[in-house]
């Protein structure tokens, strides 16, 4: 039999679609794998184990406030305490002095319940300051214990929420010290405790990077922003009013320490860091002269024509005379005066005035009239599309005679009256609001509005919320509508070398430069259109999934082109793209592991894509694990992941951090004592079967009872335990094909005499289901007994020999265990008809 060897030496295409099993012509066939389930690619050939989650947090449900009413022992109006309407206030009528404790209102909820927050708001002293005041509990209504303490409170306004995380029947907001405050009373317009319920919230994670050393980690919930500061501490959290079923559509945008918050049914958001951890704000962002639009619909407001009465003197008004009016500062053309006398004079004037009144780029297309209501008098109604309040009307003589004078007047008893438009605020509760939004030179671009999903709003330039667009100069604001022969629903908009806009039916770049409302063009690039996905930036490409979900894309300019072309970077692994929901990029350095863009299919299977343009590296591997992903989010170098697990039969969302030094997922470590053997802290895993690595040792898994585990007496003495949820690594070469002189042999029959592989700091590797040996027996004093286990860098020899024959022989790499794995080559010896 002919014996011919062949050697893989790199794995940076990733696992490949079964459709390329007969594309042995394709470089890419011998540099990728059919299976590369839980690694990742090493950009510098190889293939080693993705790294395991460190749990963070347990994503919270929905909320609901307790409406229990308080009592208020010093003083207030109780009713108003916890009424949800942080406008109605209590304040105290006793003097705080130095009464410890000064109670300002006490709760009685009837048995114990768990208290996942307590909102203080709208609080603030009548005189001072303090940092005294305290949200306590207690089971019996004698002893209270501290639960949350409010920050400093002065005579300003302020509005808190308090993570509390404990379970008692009384509760109250007390200043807890001796300080005196004299006569100082406070006041709150809203005390409440809030409660988690059974129903699970949907979520949207954000990064907030502030500065160099302050990154966060905002996971948006129904009503709630629950703020980590990077890596993974709870530092705060902030009321919000979006709903779940909004959740998922929030779109962020950021300027410094300033975060906007978009989506189509909630007023947009602006969040403030103030400098500290726990010094957040949150407001509806100010926008002024907002865009207005005549949707001219039945949701349209009624329009009242605004009517003024026009008199020109009639001792001096001599037909042919010329005159124009000014309306707001905008002046009409010549207006010629045809005379009063006669009916055809009288009809010739008010048409005169009528047409260059409409004419004026303050009215509309139609809606304007005027009529002779007495001598040298015309009343001019301007309604329908043109209506509006229109307070300021002038006019002036242009030619004729000397002593021309014109008056006006909105009097009533002369016909006169104030007008309102048909047009409307171009978003608003009725019409929606943006959906997505980024800043580009200078100004912040708005895309899309449930009622106007194809325009895009440009502030001035300069002032971030100010969209003011009547003068046109070149720093005024921008309304621009895409204009196709399809539908293209903006679904993002980027600011890279042009403003790139994705639409749900094509890809579009303003690339004019700068932009002003004379040259604000939107222009085609391609036609693939975008699913519902933001975008990200890798190495000067737009990375965004095709609006098939089937398919990963990269816009990116094309110098001989002059314009935006783009390529399906998934085509060779199309198998693994199904409808993804999320997607996230972790960038890295070409010294480092490439750029890992981690997308999260609609059927909670991950994936993750390894690209380095310079070095023309672009692979696909699997993610799995015991649960479904939901989402994804890196905030500076941490990548953190939702997974959703059932619990006690309860399903639970898992709030996770990707890192190098856990070997599992969900996965927590723990340093015991020497001698210790029950370890707790793992509620999260409540009924799982775990798995446990010991300084390196893999344990016998055991199942979480009462949030804890126990150790056999011999399995004490580790410094270091991990415990969590274990996945499995999968990797399968492609089938081989090698050339045995009468050609190549893909499709014969073979088999694989002999494996040899280079690994790096690789353990407990197994290849079709059969152990591989890393440890070796030397001298005695270097015996592998009784120690940590070894790693191996370097070469596995005649690790694999069959006699079997097949057309596809091909070998199957796992590893069951946590332990690491990292192959840089495989050397095959294969025996072929």
């Amino acid at each position: 039999m002919a014996k011919t060897r062949f050697i893989q030496s790199s794995f940076v295409s990733g696992e490949l679609s079964p459709l390329l099993k007969g594309r042995i012509d394709l470089a890419q066939y011998y540099q990728g794998v059919q299976t590369a389930k839980n690694v990742v690619i090493v950009p510098q050939g190889g293939m080693k184990r993705r790294p395991g989650t460190e749990y963070v947090q347990t994503v919270i449900n929905t909320l609901s406030r307790n409406t229990t009413v308080p009592t208020v022992p010093n003083g207030g109006t109780a009713g108003n305490v916890n009424d949800d309407n942080d406008n109605t206030t209590s304040v105290t009528t006793v003097g705080i002095s130095t009464t410890n404790p000064y109670v300002v209102c006490k709760f009685d909820l009837g048995s114990a319940k768990a208290i996942e927050f307590f909102d203080v708001r709208n609080v603030f002293l009548s005189a001072g300051t303090s940092d005294e005041f305290k949200i306590q509990y207690s089971t019996d209504d004698v002893t209270y214990v501290n639960a949350a303490s409010v920050p400093l409170l002065g005579i300003s306004s302020q509005d808190f929420r308090l993570f509390i995380g404990k379970t008692a029947r009384y509760w109250r907001l007390a200043r807890v010290g001796a300080a005196d405050l004299t006569t100082a009373v406070i006041t709150v317009g809203t005390v409440a405790p809030i409660e988690q319920t059974a129903t699970a919230s949907n979520f949207k994670m954000l990064d907030f990077s502030v500065e160099d050393a302050r990154h966060y980690l905002l996971v948006v919930t129904e009503n709630n922003i629950r703020v980590f500061r990077a890596p993974n501490t709870h530092v705060a959290d902030i009321k919000t009013t979006i709903a779940s079923a909004d959740v998922p559509e929030v779109r962020a945008t950021q300027v410094e320490n300033v975060m906007l918050l978009f989506q189509e049914n909630t007023i947009p958001k602006r969040l403030i860091n103030l400098g500290t951890d726990i010094d957040w704000f949150i407001d509806n962002v100010p926008f002024s002269n907002v865009p207005q639009f005549d949707y001219n619909d039945a949701s349209s407001p009624t329009p009242v024509s605004d009517v003024q009465v026009m008199t020109l003197n009639h001792a001096h008004f001599v037909a042919g005379d010329k005159f124009q009016i000014d309306i707001e500062g905008v002046t009409s053309k010549n207006i010629t005066f045809a005379g009063d006398a006669t009916a055809d004079e009288q009809s010739s004037t008010k048409f005169n005035i009528e047409r260059n009144i409409q004419e004026m780029p303050v009215m509309g297309e139609t809606g304007v009239t005027v009529t002779r209501t007495g001598a040298f008098q015309y009343t001019i109604t301007v309604g329908g599309e043109s209506a509006k309040n229109f307070e300021l009307y002038s006019a002036f003589a242009s030619t004729g005679t000397a002593n021309k004078t014109i008056t006006f007047t909105k009097d009533p008893a002369s016909g006169g009256q104030d007008g309102s438009p048909r047009k409307e605020d171009v978003w608003s509760a009725t019409r929606g609001y943006p959906k997505t939004a980024c800043f580009y030179e200078g100004r912040l671009v708005l895309g899309g509005t449930r009622s106007k999903p194809q325009s895009l709003f440009f502030s001035k330039s300069g002032s971030f919320f100010d969209f003011d667009i009547d003068d046109g100069d070149d720093d005024e604001a921008i309304f621009v509508t895409i204009s196709s022969r399809k539908l293209n629903d903006i679904v993002d908009v980027f600011p890279g070398r042009n403003l790139q806009i994705f639409t749900s039916g094509a890809e579009f770049a303003v690339t004019s430069s700068p932009v002003t409302p004379s040259n604000a063009q939107v222009k085609p690039q391609t036609s693939h259109g975008a699913l519902n996905v933001e975008t990200q930036d890798v190495d000067g490409s737009t990375i965004f999934v095709d609006r098939n979900g089937k398919s990963i894309r990269d816009f990116v300019f094309s110098f001989n082109e002059d314009a935006y072309v783009t390529q399906d970077l998934s085509v060779l692994a199309s198998h693994l793209i199904t409808q993804p929901v999320d997607m996230a990029l972790l960038s890295g350095t070409q010294s480092d592991d490439a750029n890992w863009v981690f997308f999260v299919n609609n059927d909670g299977k991950g994936v993750i894509l390894n690209t380095l343009r310079a070095q023309d590296i672009t692979g696909f591997t699997r993610w799995e694990n015991t649960g479904s992903i939901k989402g994804v989010c890196v905030v500076d170098e941490d990548l953190y992941l939702i997974t959703e697990r059932t619990v006690n039969s309860s399903t639970v969302k898992f709030l996770e951090r990707w890192n190098f030094d856990y070997k599992m997922d969900a996965s927590t470590k723990i340093a015991p004592t020497s001698s210790q053997t029950v370890l707790t802290g793992l509620d999260h895993l409540e009924g799982q079967t775990v798995q446990i690595v010991a300084d390196g040792v893999v344990l016998q898994p055991r199942a979480v009872s009462s949030g804890s585990i126990t150790l056999e007496s011999s399995e004490t003495g580790y410094t270091s335990v991990e415990v969590g949820l274990n996945f499995p690594i999968e990797l399968k070469p492609m089938p081989l094909n090698t050339n045995v002189g009468s050609g190549q042999n893909q499709m014969r029959l073979k088999r694989v005499v002999r494996i040899n592989s280079r690994v790096f700091e690789s353990s407990g590797v197994y290849v079709n289901g059969n152990a591989v040996p890393i440890r070796a027996f030397g001298p005695a004093p270097d015996t592998p007994l009784d120690n940590p286990p070894d790693v191996l860098t370097g070469i596995i020899d005649d690790i694999y020999g069959t006699d079997g024959w097949t057309r596809e022989e091909v070998p199957v790499f796992t590893v069951p265990d946590p332990t690491p794995f990292h192959i840089q080559m495989i050397e095959f010896e294969v025996e072929s008809s």
